[in-house]
């Protein structure tokens, strides 16, 4: 990530809305088929068809990676605790699992700020409606309006529907990401050891797993400063022309 941008600067921020490309998690498709999940020191057999990645949380602490080499008569597979197997995992995903919340929390502060800003331009009546929507609602409904309403957007940061579709984009994949970031689990793959987000896709009713390195919390910061400047600058610019109309 060789390029820098200037978020204090209306400038800057077209600039990082027109060029800014973010890089997200990669989903792996190609783990090994098996059993997942550590508990209370054993390894858990399953009929089901399911992967083998498994947390590295055992009584909410990290632990190091088991050894897997000896299954009894039941398919249960013995967990012999060795830090010297993983110790160069365990402080690599103790602090992804910090900056995975701190990502969660760059998120949250663009929902109450959305949530706001929807509700300070919606009647009343409609803002009923605000509590049922999720955050892609908001989101949606928020560059809808913007979009069929141009005296709701700043004309500078967004003089023309193409620029507010490139916005909504960044801003529905933020969102995706932080689903990711605020429900996901950092998991090691047994087959291959990569560090990733165990997440449950609940409308394709499976598991699915993302690959993540620290380039990722780097670029969802610079999608969160993007967003969040345009929302800033949009919010200033409505309550300008609120002022000018005298409301």
């Amino acid at each position: 990530m060789s390029k820098s941008y200037n978020f204090t600067t209306l400038h800057g921020v077209k600039d990082a809305l027109d060029t800014f490309q973010f890089i997200r998690p990669t989903e792996i498709t190609n783990y090994i088929q098996g059993p997942p999940h550590v508990t209370q020191g054993k390894y858990i057999p399953f009929n089901l068809n399911i992967d083998n990645a498994f947390p590295l949380f055992i009584n909410n602490e990290l632990t190091s990676l088991p050894d897997i080499s000896n299954t009894d008569k039941d398919g249960v597979i013995s967990v012999k605790m060795s830090p010297n197997d993983t110790q160069p995992y365990n402080e690599i995903v103790a602090d992804f699992v910090i900056k995975k919340g701190i990502c969660s929390n760059l998120a949250e502060t663009v929902y109450a700020k959305l949530r706001h800003l929807m509700e300070y331009n919606l009647d009343y009546k409609k803002r009923e409606q605000l509590y049922s929507w999720t955050f892609s609602d908001l989101a949606t409904n928020y560059t809808a309006r913007i979009k069929s309403k141009p005296e709701f957007r700043d004309l500078e940061l967004f003089p023309y529907n193409a620029s507010i579709d490139k916005f909504r984009r960044l801003f529905i994949e933020f969102i995706e990401d932080r689903n990711l970031y605020t429900h996901g689990q950092i998991t090691v793959l047994r087959n291959n050891q990569s560090i990733c987000i165990k997440n449950i896709d609940r409308n394709a009713l499976k598991v699915r797993y993302f690959e993540i390195q620290e380039a990722h919390f780097s670029f969802f910061s610079l999608a969160f400063a993007t967003i969040d400047s345009c929302l800033n600058i949009n919010s200033k610019s409505r309550a300008k022309s609120n002022k000018q109309e005298g409301k």
